[in-house]
């Protein structure tokens, strides 16, 4: 009976202790490959387009992701280079950490009420390093400390039999390189609910390319890496979608493919006249470029020199409308393209960005030469002449959730996005 006795409030401790903490339930492991241009991945830039957050992944590292929500509020949160495997555990967990630099390092062990359960301090070369970790069935916090990193990460502890709490240092792999050349993967953390969609954006030199994906399950991102260089050397991100492969920003050449100067218009009145191509910058200024690209004339878009990268084209009419029918329809293809939030379109803005396109409201410059509808509208220039061969088929975004086609004079400036031959 004393057994039962001792035995009995033993089990009800560690039941009360988990009955207030929320157990992982989602704990994905992303990977990430190259392929096409190149095999190697130097770096991923995430965004949980739901939860409005992201992280950079660097070369080397995978991506966790995962429901951390419990009921105790984490003081640290950097995960990027300590990885506790497994976790929750039953016999022992093994930690792995990466010492940017070497130095004498502490790892302590805080249990739930906040008291110190294990403190080791070691001298560490810079590198990957592990140890294993013994703890009795509990919540614990598990904090290592070097010169120039911090770790701070939670550990469960669902052992029967161990009592005894202790840290067993295993091994050392010396290395004055980056984390990509240790051995053990290295994990960053991101935060993550079902149905949150997350936009992957992979880099590898002047290459770059974005993957959407809505994660259920362990996976592989692979990045098909494409060159979009324009004739000025400027580099392009790309995203596929449908097999059609598009930029994810806005032009901004002064050169035609074929090394041909696009003159630049700056007077309004110049501007209506115009014959032949040219492009502006919004309101004629330069901060707006970087952000919002150039604005082309009609001419422009048609020229036969192309105004797009050599191997890339500006879409008909036409292959805008497979794009639009792959993104579901023009009643909702607004919203899916359109970045998120505030900050550039003007409230209240339905975008989405589902698929990484990435459309900004650069506003127009009209056959007249004035400028407007920055914040509320974009118009993307196509490459299809109607039957009236003065006017130009357009594709536009506002505030609502619907692509539109308008027809404009050859004068009418709008942005560009290309797309791959």
């Amino acid at each position: 009976m004393k057994k039962l006795n001792f035995f009995f409030p033993t089990i009800m401790i560690f039941c009360l202790l988990f009955s207030t903490v929320k157990i992982i339930a989602i704990n994905y492991l992303i990977t990430f490959s190259g392929s096409g241009a190149s095999s190697v991945v130097e770096s991923v830039v995430v965004q949980n387009l739901t939860q409005g957050t992201s992280v950079v992944v660097p070369a080397g590292f995978n991506l966790r992701l995962t429901d951390t929500s419990t009921d105790i509020d984490l003081i640290y949160s950097d995960l990027s280079e300590m990885v506790v495997t497994p976790n929750p555990f039953t016999n022992h967990a093994m930690v792995t950490f990466f010492a940017k630099q070497a130095c004498n390092t502490q790892i302590d062990v805080f249990g739930l009420d906040g008291k110190k359960i294990l403190s080791a301090k070691k001298d560490l070369m810079t590198g990957n390093h592990k140890f294993g970790l013994d703890l009795p069935a509990g919540l614990y916090f598990i904090h290592i400390q070097g010169l120039g990193f911090s770790y701070t990460t939670k550990i469960i502890s669902q052992a029967i039999n161990t009592s005894k709490a202790a840290i067993i240092y295993n091994e050392i792999q010396p290395s004055k390189s980056s984390p990509q050349k240790v051995q053990a993967p290295l994990e960053t953390s991101m935060l993550y609910a079902a149905n949150d969609r997350i936009i992957y954006k992979g880099i590898s030199g002047i290459y770059a390319t974005i993957v959407a994906d809505v994660p259920t399950e362990d996976k592989n991102i692979n990045f098909e890496f494409v060159g979009c260089t324009d004739a000025d050397g400027n580099n392009y991100p790309v995203t596929n979608v449908g097999g059609q492969i598009w930029m994810t920003e806005n032009l901004r050449t002064t050169t035609y493919c074929n090394g041909t100067i696009i003159p630049q218009e700056i007077n309004l009145n110049n501007w209506s006249k115009l014959t032949t191509g040219a492009y502006a910058i919004y309101n004629n200024n330069g901060s707006n470029e970087p952000i919002y690209g150039k604005i082309y004339n009609g001419h422009a878009a048609i020229n036969p020199n192309n105004i797009c990268p050599c191997e890339w084209h500006v879409p008909t009419n036409a292959e805008w409308s497979i794009f639009i029918t792959n993104l579901g329809g023009e009643t909702t293809a607004g919203t899916k393209l359109k970045t998120t939030g505030t900050s550039f379109w003007n409230a209240p803005n339905s975008g989405t960005n589902e698929f990484g396109f990435s459309a900004l409201p650069a506003g127009a410059r009209s056959n007249l030469g004035y400028f407007g509808e920055l914040g509320a509208t974009t118009y993307f220039m196509t490459s299809t002449v109607p039957t009236d061969p003065k006017y130009i088929l357009l594709r536009g975004i506002g505030n609502g959730t619907q692509v539109f086609s308008n027809e404009s004079v050859k004068t009418f400036g709008g942005s560009v996005r290309c797309l791959k031959n």
